[in-house]
């Protein structure tokens, strides 16, 4: 039964050690071996792989995932992060921004969006998404609103900035008070 290596693999993964990522590895291997079409197992080798900067058997594993679960965002996340580290960032994007609004809205997925963006010299494009996520977002989110007033800001656009650095300020955001503090010291 395939699905009792896989459990085991994410036991084994929670440890957080080198010993435990290899024996969670070889149970994924188990899993693959017992039923080829477990997406989750594939995935997760190839998070496994990108953290051990094994580029390209992470990018087989995440194909492999992607293929058996194309819905799946995760995977495709973890794409987008091989292919930054590969120095592919527009690719990443591209990537990212074919997923539905609702899924780029995300505040993980925005992170990597971003820096696939920051990569590519786009802060202004990073900034437009962290400002499109917020506005589509209910409730209200001040870690979205937070980053587009740091990317704002990196892009060169102080009012922005400033805008949405108060707005994430009203929401609770304490780094956010400090950012508008002192844009409004630099105007």
């Amino acid at each position: 039964e395939a699905k009792y290596p896989l459990y085991l693999a994410m036991v084994q993964l929670k440890k957080g050690d080198k010993e435990s990522e290899t024996a969670a590895t070889a149970s994924l291997l188990r899993a693959v071996h017992l039923n080829p079409d477990i997406g989750e197992a594939w995935g997760t080798m190839g998070e496994i792989a990108l953290r051990n900067d094994q580029l390209t058997i992470a990018a087989q594993h995440f194909e492999n995932a992607r293929r058996l679960q194309p819905d799946v965002v995760r995977w495709r996340m973890d794409e987008a992060r091989l292919l930054n580290r590969r120095g592919e960032a527009e690719q990443a994007a591209t990537l990212l921004t074919a997923l539905r609004p609702e899924q780029r809205s995300d505040p993980a997925v925005l992170g990597v969006l971003a820096e696939s963006y920051g990569l590519m010299r786009k802060p202004g494009d990073a900034a437009g998404a962290y400002a499109q996520a917020f506005k589509s977002v209910a409730p209200p989110s001040a870690e979205l609103a937070y980053q587009a007033a740091l990317w704002f800001e990196r892009a060169g656009d102080a009012g922005q900035a400033k805008n949405f650095a108060k707005t994430a300020a009203m929401l609770g955001n304490a780094d956010a008070k400090d950012l508008a503090s002192k844009l409004d010291h630099e105007q």
